[in-house]
C-alpha cells in the first residue's frame, strides 16, 4: 500500500505540475473524450460501420483473406480489429486478441509467482504493456505498421522467456551469489530490443521515403 500511495501522490502532484507548465492541454486531452461524438475523426469512423458490417455479413467466419483488405482498393480503417474482422472474420480476430491477452495473463501469472520482487515487476511491466498495445490496436490499423509487430512478438518473447524462467534461481560460478532471472535477462533484453528497434525505424523511413 505504501508504494500505491507513493505512487497517487506523485502522479498528483506530476499532474498539477504539467497543468501549470502547459495550461489547457489536459483540457483539450479531457475533451476527445467528453466530446467524442462532436470530433470529425470520431464521426468519420462511426461512418464507416455500415460498410464494415456489409463486409463482415459477407464472409464472418474466414474472411475476404487476410492481407487483402487495402486501403487504396477499399477504405481506410483506423481499426485493427475491424481489419482483421474483414480480412479473417471471427477466427482471425480471436486469435488476434489471444495473442495478447494470452501474454497478459503468462505476465499476471509471473507477477504473483515470481521468484523476487524484481522478477515479479518485470512481469507487471509486460503484462501492461500488452494490454495497452491491445487496447491501441482499436485507434489505428496496428499491424500494418513494422514498428508496431515487431514490438508486440518482441513482447511477448520476452514474457515467455521470462515465464520459463520465473523459478529457476540464477547462480554465479565466481561466488555462488543467486541472483534473480531478471538480472539476467535484463542486458540481452535492453540489446535485443535496441537493435530491433533500430531495424524497424530504418524499415518505416525506407518504407515512408518510396
Amino acid at each position: 500500500w505504501r508504494t500505491r500511495i507513493r505512487a497517487l501522490i506523485i502522479g498528483v502532484v506530476a499532474t498539477l505540475a504539467f497543468r501549470a507548465l502547459r495550461p489547457g492541454v489536459l483540457g483539450t486531452i479531457l475533451s476527445l473524450f467528453v466530446y467524442a461524438n462532436d470530433d470529425p475523426s470520431v464521426q468519420h469512423r462511426t461512418d464507416q460501420y455500415p460498410m464494415v458490417q456489409k463486409y463482415f455479413m459477407d464472409r464472418p467466419w474466414l474472411g475476404r483473406g487476410l492481407g487483402t483488405f487495402l486501403p487504396k482498393q477499399y477504405i481506410l480503417l483506423d481499426n485493427e480489429f475491424l481489419v482483421t474482422l474483414i480480412s479473417g472474420g471471427l477466427l482471425a480476430l480471436a486469435a488476434f486478441i489471444m495473442l495478447f491477452v494470452g501474454g497478459y495473463f503468462v505476465g499476471r501469472s509471473i507477477r504473483h509467482h515470481g521468484i523476487d520482487d524484481s522478477v515479479r515487476h518485470l512481469g507487471q511491466a509486460l503484462a501492461a504493456s500488452l494490454l495497452a498495445a491491445l487496447i491501441a490496436s482499436g485507434t489505428f490499423d496496428a499491424m500494418s505498421f513494422p514498428t508496431f509487430v515487431g514490438a508486440l512478438f518482441l513482447l511477448l518473447g520476452a514474457v515467455g522467456a521470462l515465464f520459463r524462467l520465473r523459478h529457476v534461481p540464477d547462480v554465479s560460478a565466481t561466488d555462488g551469489d543467486p541472483r534473480s532471472p531478471s538480472d539476467s535477462l535484463r542486458p540481452i533484453l535492453c540489446t535485443t530490443l535496441a537493435v530491433r528497434w533500430d531495424r524497424l525505424l530504418q524499415a518505416d523511413v525506407r518504407g515512408s521515403s518510396r
